[in-house]
């Protein structure tokens, strides 16, 4: 296994939502944040069709057909997944229809001639060298289709922008409810997706990292 030097998790919901009603005032009425945090969020906007609010331990962004949550945290991935299955328990009458449980992460590399054969590895070069000086990766996309639930797995590589030299992986594991116009149903599928299927999401998301990083490059 190879650990990552930062990751972050997040969940995102398509569907029809009320951004106004998404303020720490109210996270905090509800018991979904101490009062401390709520006292102490950072809120970026309020608005009826989008709100944003941060506190230590996790983003939350709401527009009117998107809802995303977000921590950078790794001890606080369960606590995220647990706070959204809490805010749509209290609004289990919300419309949505898909959903994308995702992480992302930096991996430092041990050198120079490492980062440069990971990129040879999963990007080879020779196919463009004919028309191209100094051909290299900026970003790879990988998908791979799931039947049950419906929707798919990508995976993008990149170099890493914060860890170098260091490779940015992030999986997007993409449901969808099979139905075409969002109702509460949807909702409720979709939050037994996320209770029973994050901590795997979480724990596949290395695996395939590893299964890269562990390669001969």
């Amino acid at each position: 296994m190879t650990p990552p030097e930062m990751t972050s998790a997040g969940i995102v919901l398509l569907g029809s939502f009320n951004p106004a009603i998404f303020h720490p005032a109210w996270f905090k009425a509800n018991d979904l944040i101490r009062s401390q945090e709520a006292d102490q969020a950072k809120l970026e906007i309020s608005h009826p069709e989008v709100s944003s609010f941060s506190i230590d331990w996790f983003k939350l962004t709401v527009f009117l057909n998107r809802f995303s949550a977000e921590t950078a945290d790794s001890y606080h991935f369960e606590p995220l997944r647990d706070l959204v299955l809490s805010v749509f328990k209290l609004l289990e009458h919300t419309p949505a229809s898909k959903m994308g449980m995702n992480t992302q992460m930096h991996f430092k590399m041990p050198s120079e001639e490492k980062w440069h054969g990971f990129g040879h590895l999963v990007a080879p070069k020779i196919p463009w060298r004919k028309i191209m000086n100094q051909p290299g990766l900026i970003s790879l996309i990988m998908a791979d289709t799931r039947k049950d639930p419906p929707g798919y797995v990508r995976v993008k590589v990149e170099p890493s922008a914060t860890v170098r030299p260091g490779i940015f992986i992030e999986v997007n594991n993409h449901y969808e409810t099979g139905i075409d116009t969002p109702d509460k149903n949807g909702l409720h599928l979709l939050m037994d997706i996320l209770k029973n299927s994050w901590n795997q999401m979480i724990t596949h998301s290395q695996e395939i990292a590893d299964n890269l990083l562990d390669q001969e490059y």
